[in-house]
């Protein structure tokens, strides 16, 4: 992936990049649950580390992590998983 790859989908989401987009969380799912839908709907180029983590920690983006190995340091300088 180039720089203008990696420039191309800091302004999509994981909702788009890692279809099916998911459905939202039932109205009883906890504070977790809803931030990791959450942010699946912001922009790559808009999430923090602290957010990053979090995905990380609930798996979600460890399948395009593993489809791509330098897929998050290609979005996030200097990221080692």
């Amino acid at each position: 992936m180039g720089p203008m790859d990696r420039l191309l989908h800091l302004n999509r989401t994981l909702d788009e990049l890692d279809p099916p987009r998911w459905v939202p969380p039932a109205a009883d799912a906890t504070h977790l649950v809803r931030t990791v839908h959450e942010l699946r709907r912001v922009p790559l180029g808009e999430l923090g580390a602290a957010d990053l983590r979090t995905l990380l920690s609930q798996a979600v983006v460890t399948g395009m992590a593993q489809q791509n190995p330098r897929w998050l340091a290609s979005i996030w300088r200097g990221f080692v998983m």
